[in-house]
């Protein structure tokens, strides 16, 4: 059934600053597959270090509880090698079906990840005995994902990726799961992954001993505005927040959302932007979205509540309450998306949070 679509791209330009990923003073889980290209066993969690000194992994463990596993644990946990994660670095854990391109730091074969749609909760410790609750003393960081009401989550679960795309940290600990990680398409880090913009190499300030004087190609007359051959369309474009998709009950009323992409050339901190409904309005926590990638708002985060067959107008607002992005439609939307491919907008059943839209 063909819908009427009015959208509306506002020239605001934006002046958000990005900002780094932020310093919980804690190890942090930052990303994890459940399942991969290779099969439901395709796995891995992966941590960062976001601190300025290296962390001992000395007496440490990583262990995992099912929706419908109980506590004390008995089962699901790998205990960590005497090894150190450096400032700023990450650590790879993953099954022995793993396949990705990044080498694990640590294959592990006791714990199994849940793709159902229950899911389960991942736990970081410092400690190696079994927990005895959700709230051991011991847990460092956690990440409940999934729809059951029984995993250990902080202020909520984050959702169920799915296959070969992963959930990743963007860039804050809130102890919210939901606010903290985005779905996205899998790219593991291991611990000889640079993170972007941090490679000592490119910033003289890091190094003591690189001096711009001594690099004949650094000529301080060499400005780039009397360079005819520095051509400012080179430059990069600003970030461009638009509203992605909308899929209004897919599968279930709490399965709704709103997927955001950066449309832009340069990353952007989305933090306090407003999403809107024709009812109610959203306020989004945090999100630093990279160029070309996605967050995904689900309804049971935001209580936004997209109609199906009357009328409904999205807004996307800047932090000055300037609008964004404007889209509207109106006709029936249940279990099928209003996707955005190139610059149009199509009606889809083919429902893709966290990755590139298909309009079939």
């Amino acid at each position: 059934m063909k819908a009427k679509i009015l959208l509306f791209a506002l020239g605001v330009s934006l002046i958000v600053p990005l900002t780094g990923f932020a310093d919980a003073g804690h190890l942090v889980l930052s990303q994890v597959q459940i399942s991969g290209d290779g099969g439901a066993s395709d796995e891995f969690i992966e941590i960062y270090n976001p601190t300025s000194t290296a962390v001992s992994l000395l007496g440490w463990s990583i262990q995992y509880k099912s929706a419908t596993g109980v506590f004390p644990l008995s089962s699901g946990k790998r205990n960590f090698p005497d090894v150190s994660i450096p400032a700023n670095r990450y650590f790879l854990i993953a099954t022995t079906a793993y396949n990705g391109t990044a080498a694990a730091d640590l294959t592990q074969s006791t714990i199994s990840l849940s793709s159902s749609a229950a899911g389960g909760t991942i736990f970081l410790v410092n400690g190696t005995g079994y927990l005895s609750s959700g709230t051991d003393a011991a847990i460092v960081d956690k990440l409940g994902y999934g729809d059951s009401a029984d995993n250990s989550f902080e202020g909520a679960n984050a959702p169920l990726p799915p296959a070969d795309q992963a959930l990743l940290r963007n860039g804050v600990d809130t102890d919210n799961n939901i606010a903290d990680f985005i779905v996205s398409a899998s790219g593991p880090r291991n611990s000889a992954s640079v993170p972007s913009g941090d490679d000592p190499s490119d910033d003289p300030a890091d190094d003591p001993n690189d001096d711009p004087a001594d690099d004949p190609n650094d000529d301080p007359a060499d400005d780039p505005a009397d360079d005819p051959a520095d051509d400012p369309a080179d430059d990069p474009t600003p970030a461009k927040f638009v509203i992605n998709e909308a899929a209004a009950h897919p599968s279930g009323a709490n399965s709704e959302f709103i997927e955001l992409k950066n449309i832009g050339g340069t990353a952007a901190d989305i933090t306090g932007w407003k999403l809107s409904d024709l009812k109610r309005s959203y306020t989004i926590k945090n999100g630093i979205l990279e160029p070309g990638q996605f967050l995904v708002v689900y309804k049971k985060e935001s209580k936004l509540n997209l109609n199906q067959d009357t009328p409904e107008k999205l807004t996307l607002q800047n932090p000055s309450n300037e609008v964004v992005f404007t889209l509207e439609y109106s006709g029936k939307a249940e279990h099928s998306s209003l996707s955005r491919v190139g610059e149009e907008y199509c009606w889809t059943t083919k429902i893709t949070p966290g990755v590139d839209n298909i309009c079939l």
